[in-house]
């Protein structure tokens, strides 16, 4: 449960992070009436910045929300309305929604800003397509907010009894899409060329007839299994790393690093282990041939000793 001091205490019953532009919503659905307290709080706000919250009745976008505004005026008063937003090219004009609206209000509270509402939605209208966002304010006028890539990826859904907040459902299928692709790739890279290259080693190898292609092919196909499977191993990066501005991308950078860093010395650790090995292996080759040259060059001599004495009997 979320508690927020305003005037008179109030406490909302569900919550939860947005995913983008370090923002949370908080709410109370009243099943009798149908009407819905929300608070849409913006942590770190500037406070020259409006903020909106708006729900979309008829699409997933910014066009056609329904949405409810607040900022600081240039006289230090916090003004909060609604705002029916017809087009890209809006300045957020006050006006009347297409629900009704029993209340809004707005307040600044530390560093965040946080704007109320209580409104009313048809009957079985639970689920609705939100949108929240921020932008500049100049002479008590909001201006077009910024295209970086959290503001336009400000909106999704929520799901006012559930308490289900997703972000934008096509996101969500193409989620599932790199979902799948990440098994086919695992399954072709690791579970079908890396077995084959290893059959092709062990059993092509006894023909001397195809030596050494099987050696090529085995190494073609062990390369590529690799290239594959490490592939389809990053696709789970583009699903689990979080946004520049989400409040959990420092735990995703610092996995980041410690993994990076992490293969990279492995890496160097064992290049430097392997060269030491082979270095010392190929001194001991280098002994081995020595020794068996002596004993060709003593074998010779004896040969020859053997061929002389042979002769001079005769």
């Amino acid at each position: 449960m979320f508690f927020v001091q305003v005037s008179n205490n109030v406490k909302f019953s569900a919550c939860n992070d947005l995913p983008v532009l370090d923002s949370s919503i908080h709410w109370n659905y009243h099943y009798a009436s149908n009407s819905i307290d929300v608070a849409f709080k913006k942590n770190n706000a500037n406070p020259n910045a409006w903020i909106a919250w708006a729900i979309n009745p008829t699409s997933t976008g910014m066009v056609g929300s329904q949405a409810f505004v607040a900022f600081r005026k240039s006289d230090g008063a916090i003004t909060a309305y609604t705002s029916p937003v017809n087009s890209y090219g809006t300045r957020l004009e006050e006006g009347k929604l297409s629900f009704q609206v029993d209340a809004v209000s707005a307040s600044f509270q530390k560093d965040a800003i946080i704007l109320f509402a209580t409104f009313r939605l048809a009957e079985n209208s639970s689920r609705v397509n939100h949108v929240w966002q921020e932008g500049s304010v100049s002479d008590n006028v909001p201006l077009i907010h910024a295209l970086s890539a959290s503001n336009v990826k400000s909106f999704g859904q929520l799901d006012f009894i559930s308490g289900k907040v997703s972000d934008d459902p096509h996101s969500h299928n193409s989620r599932i899409l790199i979902g799948r692709v990440h098994g086919i790739l695992n399954g072709i890279g690791w579970g079908i060329l890396m077995p084959i290259g290893v059959m092709l080693a062990r059993y092509l190898k006894a023909f001397n007839n195809v030596s050494p292609m099987w050696f090529h092919l085995h190494r073609a196909l062990q390369i590529l299994a690799y290239f594959i499977g490490t592939a389809a191993q990053n696709l789970p990066c583009c699903i689990l790393r979080p946004n520049k501005d989400h409040k959990n991308r420092i735990f995703w950078n610092i996995f980041h690093y410690i993994v990076g860093y992490g293969i990279m010395y492995y890496r160097d650790a064992r290049s430097c282990y392997l060269g030491l090995v082979c270095k010392r292996k190929m001194k001991n080759m280098e002994v081995e041939d020595s020794e068996k040259c002596s004993v060709k060059s003593e074998e010779h001599k004896m040969r020859r000793f053997l061929r002389y004495e042979i002769s001079s009997s005769v």
